[in-house]
Parts: C-alpha cells; structure tokens; sequence
C-alpha cells in the first residue's frame, strides 16, 4: 500500500494548485497503466486502495487538459501546466546503464550548489529527485508558453 504520509504532501505540493479542468496522471509499473484524477483527494483515495499494492507508482509532473486514457500518458504538446521544475539525478554506477553518474547523494548535491536552492529533494533509491516549485502554475496551453516550458 503506498503511504499516504509521504505521497499526499508531495501531491499536494505539486499539484495542489492546478486549476479545475486539468489532470494529474499516476502511472503504475509493473503494468503500465495511466490513472488520471481531477484532483489529489481523488488521486489518494485511489492510492489507497489494493489495487495499488505491489506496484510502482509515478507521477506525471504536468497536468493534462484531459484524461488521456488508461494507456498513454501526457505528451508535451497536451500539456496543460507545469507547478515545478525538477530533475532526476541518478548516482553510483549499480542498477544504471551509464557510468557517469555522481558516486554519492552527496556528490549530486554538491554539484546542485550552482543551482538555487530546491523546494524539495526525494531520494529514490539510485539517486534523488530535486524540484524547485512555482508560486503560480506556468500555463502551456498557448502553443508559444508550450514551447517556453
């Protein structure tokens, strides 16, 4: 079961702000699967339930100006707006394709100095996630501000 502690207030920091109309894609592995809910209250009760269990889960970090369905997941022509930047930054050499990759989550965050400061950093297991979250949602519904992003 996922833990409500951890995936609400992420969910929340993220997406807590979109606008009505726009959704917030969970997408699961093993299977592959796209789960898409209008809000976070809807999205933890979905992650709440069995179905969850035993399951990766990832979230889509733009919204979308529709549910796209249980097979596919939001293209960034579709994108509806951003509520961060992020990256993912994968250390060690153990469980990558590649070889270089900072050695440490220390070694990563040496290297993030020369950036601003993240809002939050999230470790994944190989590496972190880091995001730096907007006051306001960026808009990409206007193909110029889709391009900007």
């Amino acid at each position: 079961m996922v833990d409500l502690t951890q995936a609400r207030p992420f969910l929340d920091a993220i997406f807590g702000n979109a606008a009505a109309g726009e959704f917030l894609l969970l997408w699961t592995l093993p299977d592959r699967r796209s789960a898409w809910f209008a809000d976070v209250d809807a999205a933890c009760a979905a992650l709440a339930a069995p179905s969850y269990e035993n399951k990766d889960v990832y979230a889509g970090m733009c919204t979308s100006p529709a549910d796209m369905g249980a097979s596919r997941r939001c293209d960034a022509a579709n994108v509806a707006s951003m509520g961060c930047l992020w990256a993912d930054i994968d250390v060690g050499s153990g469980g990558h394709k590649k070889e270089n990759y900072p050695a440490t989550i220390e070694d990563a965050m040496e290297v993030l100095k020369t950036y601003p400061k993240p809002s939050m950093v999230i470790s994944t297991g190989h590496g972190i996630h880091v995001y730096w979250l907007f006051r306001a949602r960026f808009l990409t519904a206007r193909p110029a501000d889709n391009a900007a992003a």
